[in-house]
Parts: C-alpha cells; structure tokens; sequence
C-alpha cells in the first residue's frame, strides 16, 4: 500500500508544479513548463517516502473504525445444563420470567403460581438457560422474524426457512438453490442472513457460490437448541417478543410462561407454548410453522378447554396460513386464528 501511495504523491506534486509553471509561463516557454514538472516530480519523490506511511496508517485506522461499527452478531456460548428442581413450587417460580410494565423482571410470580395451584396443574419448565443464552436466540429470533415480515412479498426468507427446516430433519446439508430469475436484493437479502448467522456461530459452515447461485450451509451439529430453534423455536420466541411489546406499551403489568410442561391430576400432561397472566387472567398463546393447519384445531380447543381459558384470550398462530383460511377457521372456532404478518394487530384488539 505504502508503495502505491507513494507513486499517487509523486503524481499529484508533478502536476500541481508542472499545472503552476504552465500558469506562471507564457504558452510558447515549453522549457518553463518542464522545469516546473521535472521540479515536482524530484520533489515528490524525496517527501513521498516520508508522507507514505503516515497516509497509510490513517487508511488503516478508518477500515478498523468502520469495521467496528458494522452489524455484528454475539457468538453464541455454550448452553449451560439445567439444574434440578426441588419441588413443584421452585420449578414454577423458575419457569416464569414476571415482567412490570416497563419490560424490567420483578417479583410478582404469585399470582401466576397460584392460578395454576388453583386448576390443580404444575408446572415444569422445558430448559432452562442463563440470561445470555436466552438474549441471544432473542434477537436472532426478531431479526428473523422482522426479515420475514419486511420481505413478505418475495418470500425469500420463507422459502429458505422452510428448507433449513427440512434439511435438519432430514439430517442433510443446507443446500439452497436460488431461481434463475432471482434478483439481486433477494440474494443480498439472503446470503446477509446467512453471514449473520454464521457469524454467531449458528452455523458451522457458509458458503454462496456465485456462478451457481447456490448456498451451501451446515447447522451446528452438536448443538441441539440451536437446531431446535431453527426449525420452529425462533417462531415461538417472536411471538413471545411481539406480545411483550404490545403489553409493555399499554403498560400493563404482566408474567409470562414460554414453553412449560404441564401436568394435571390425572397425569395427563403436554407443553404449552406460551401463557400470559394479565389482571388475573390467562392468555394462551400456540405457535405453529408448518404441517397440516386443520390438525392442530381440536388439539388446541381442548387445551383452552382444560386450562378454562377464555376462547378470545386463545391464540392459535400458525406461521403463514393464507388470509382466506384463517377467515374460514375464525368463522368455525371459537378461539382466535392468525399468522405472523396479523396477529399484532389481533392481540392489540384482544386487549382493548
């Protein structure tokens, strides 16, 4: 680089000079001019050596101050194991993460505790995991959540997302074709995630082959939450985000329960994805990326039926069901239908 700067020094002094003697020179003194030019170019290249490396430093310093600024992702660390709960009453007070208006964590667990108590239901929570882990998959979960809202219309994320979900159950490599009229904004769009969440250590491999237009990926192989939270988890998490949003700028206080086991008298037992508590009353929420829409209906009736949640205050979320179906199942059941791009405004409306 030192080099190359040099030579550009050399260049722009002869010029200057030699564009000087040609001004302070009449046109026919030919001689005057060269003096001048042959003047700036023994000048420039006696200081370049010595501007050279200054220059160089400087360039140096602006690509790291810009590196430094650019959108980088946090590297995931290793999950830490559960630890084993004592009794029923631990594991709720673990499981529920209590939230105040303003989205800070307080104490208030009773009132959800004894809600259950009072249905003869415990509760156990699915994992749990230190607060850096759970930040992490947040914003990755509302990164990829606002990146399928905003690119709705191509559904490039979609496409892709559904393939990275087969690809983990099937246990393959990521193996992403793009169409052969895909533009240049759905590749940027695409491969931009993908760096991110290799960057963040999601993905063990990433590469984008330009001639074939073609991503090849691999997804941490030992790293079953990360696999988990590709192929749906991410889902649930957003959900989870776009609520609290809700409920923290209506400033209600509220407690909220993601992903616990529940288990009745009877022994029956099954996970819930989400559950509110606001005002002493329940807000069940489900969460669904993909298989057949229909099957999902009456599984969910009978768990708002068996928790007694208030069927307008039951949410059955499925991913990117068509308007004209959710309308369909709206008309038919009692709880509430909606998909990614409207429950928003469906929970808003819940609310007030």
């Amino acid at each position: 680089m030192q080099r190359w700067i040099q030579g550009l020094v050399v260049a722009s002094i002869t010029i200057v000079l030699g564009g000087l003697g040609a001004g302070l020179s009449s046109e026919r003194d030919k001689n005057a001019v060269l003096f001048w030019s042959v003047l700036g170019a023994f000048g420039g290249a006696t200081i370049a050596p010595e501007i050279a490396p200054v220059i160089a430093r400087q360039l140096q310093r602006d690509r790291h101050a810009a590196l430094s600024t650019s959108d980088t992702p946090t590297v995931l660390p290793p999950p830490t194991p559960p630890e084993p709960s004592t009794s029923r009453e631990s594991s709720a007070s673990t499981a529920f993460a209590p939230t105040s208006a303003n989205g800070a964590a307080d104490n208030r667990q009773q009132d959800a505790i004894e809600w259950f108590a009072a249905k003869s239901i415990s509760i156990e929570p699915s994992q749990q995991q230190n607060s850096g882990l759970n930040k992490i998959f947040f914003e990755h979960a509302e990164r990829i959540g606002q990146a399928y809202i905003k690119h709705r219309d191509s559904s490039i994320i979609a496409n892709f997302l559904r393939h990275v979900r087969w690809a983990i159950t099937n246990r393959k490599n990521i193996r992403f074709v793009f169409k052969k009229n895909a533009s240049q904004s759905d590749i940027r769009i695409l491969t931009g995630l993908c760096n991110y969440l290799k960057r963040s250590t999601f993905l063990s491999h990433y590469n984008y082959n330009r001639s074939q237009k073609v991503i090849y990926a691999d997804v941490q192989a030992e790293r079953g939450d990360i696999r988990l939270f590709l192929t749906g988890q991410w889902f649930e998490q957003f959900i989870l985000h776009e609520a609290r949003k809700i409920l923290n700028d209506s400033g209600l206080a509220y407690d909220h329960l993601l992903n616990p086991k529940v288990t009745f008298q009877n022994e029956d037992s099954y996970e819930v994805d989400i559950l509110f508590l606001v005002k002493q009353e329940p807000i069940l929420i489900e969460c669904k990326t993909g298989g057949n829409a229909n099957a999902h209906l009456s599984k969910f009736s009978s768990h708002c039926d068996r928790l007694s949640i208030n069927p307008s205050r039951a949410f059955l979320v499925i991913l990117d069901l068509a308007e004209s179906e959710l309308q369909t199942m709206n008309q038919v059941w009692e709880f509430q239908t909606a998909n990614i791009f409207n429950f928003p405004d469906k929970f808003k409306s819940m609310l007030s």
